[in-house]
């Protein structure tokens, strides 16, 4: 029984076929133009990404920055105190003192039960003087850090929301996809003479897969990235870091920043970097892959990008043809995908189109 593929391959074929005996003159180029990678998408996510953590940016840059001086001198404080409490004065001393209160030094010799009341009162008095040492209002540094987070964790749920994102990651997607399928089709119609007709049933559920793993990635930033700071201040006031020192972590962390051989991304912008670009690379791979092989395509020549960015294996593979049932070694640990798969890869997938004009 044919399959949907050898269908479709057939259906060209006698279209083409038709065309012939009519008079129409076909294409006579059997190599497709070289498919695009969506750049411009890439970029466009990468800024909308950035623009849904705005109000996180914000809310450390008016939070914690300026709580990070007080949080310091608190600790200072607090190690102080801790030092003064290291050395209590000797037991047999607070006894002296409570005797003296009671204007009882130098009395005695007490009897047996008188002294037994003594000390019972004396030890009562010390219990209740701890007591109120441990009850006390004053909010301790590592209070004041996760008060801190957990304002900001706040501010940004409140204000980066579901809906927003969702709606940002479902028009990436619709977009992504009318830019692959533009490109797929003027291959084929390139070669062939005539547009390809695909039921791409398969369409829905890839959008769906794309919106719901990006909304996931995205969501999962700010908490991320709280927790990494949130543990770097903490780590960095009791190692004795200066407010300065600790404010750069925090801007290195968040903002982009300067250095002598120019600006600098932050690792929340090279996280939002990667995301985009892995993603889009990713859903513009699969698409083409349902796209070719749902057309009858059975094999493909691997193009990169063709710049400096690209990686060497993947240099390699350039001009390389290759089997849908088969992909190449092109993973960074050794794994076998399909153009686009790899992680961060912006190569595509060229249709070997000659079975269709045979």
């Amino acid at each position: 029984m044919p399959t949907k593929s050898n269908r479709i391959l057939e259906l060209i074929k006698r279209r083409r076929s038709v065309l012939k005996a009519t008079g129409r003159k076909l294409p006579r180029r059997r190599k497709p133009p070289k498919q695009l990678y969506p750049m411009a998408i890439e970029r466009s996510y990468y800024a909308s990404i950035m623009r849904l953590l705005s109000p996180m940016l914000k809310e450390v840059r008016e939070r914690l920055i300026p709580a990070i001086p007080g949080i310091i001198e608190q600790y200072k404080a607090e190690t102080k105190v801790d030092a003064k409490q290291k050395k209590p004065a000797p037991l047999i001393n607070n006894f002296t003192d409570f005797l003296k209160r009671k204007k009882l030094e130098g009395a005695g010799p007490f009897p047996l039960y008188g002294l037994c009341d003594l000390l019972k009162e004396f030890t009562k008095e010390k219990k209740t003087d701890s007591e109120n040492e441990t009850k006390t209002d004053a909010v301790t540094y590592g209070e004041k850090i996760s008060r801190v987070i957990s304002n900001i964790r706040i501010g940004t749920t409140i204000q980066m929301t579901d809906t927003d994102i969702r709606k940002t990651v479902d028009g990436v997607a619709n977009q992504a996809n009318k830019f692959n399928k533009n490109q797929i089709d003027k291959q084929f119609e390139t070669v062939l003479g005539i547009p390809v007709l695909r039921a791409e049933r398969w369409l829905e559920p890839q959008v769906a897969g794309f919106v719901e793993t990006n909304v996931a990635l995205i969501k999962s930033i700010p908490e991320e990235h709280l927790k990494r700071v949130e543990q770097m201040v903490r780590a960095g006031v009791e190692s004795g870091e200066s407010t300065r020192t600790l404010t750069k972590k925090i801007r290195e962390q968040f903002f982009e920043y300067d250095t002598a051989k120019g600006k600098v991304k932050s690792k929340i912008q090279k996280q939002a970097n990667l995301i985009s670009r892995d993603q889009i690379g990713k859903y513009n791979g699969k698409l083409t892959e349902l796209r070719q092989t749902e057309a009858g395509v059975k094999k493909y020549i691997w193009r990169t990008s063709d710049d400096e960015r690209v990686r060497d294996l993947h240099n390699e593979l350039d001009g390389n043809t290759y089997s849908w049932d088969d992909p190449p070694i092109s993973g960074t640990s050794g794994e076998a995908l399909h153009p686009g798969f790899p992680i961060s890869c912006r190569c595509t997938s060229e249709p070997i189109l000659d079975e269709f004009i045979q």
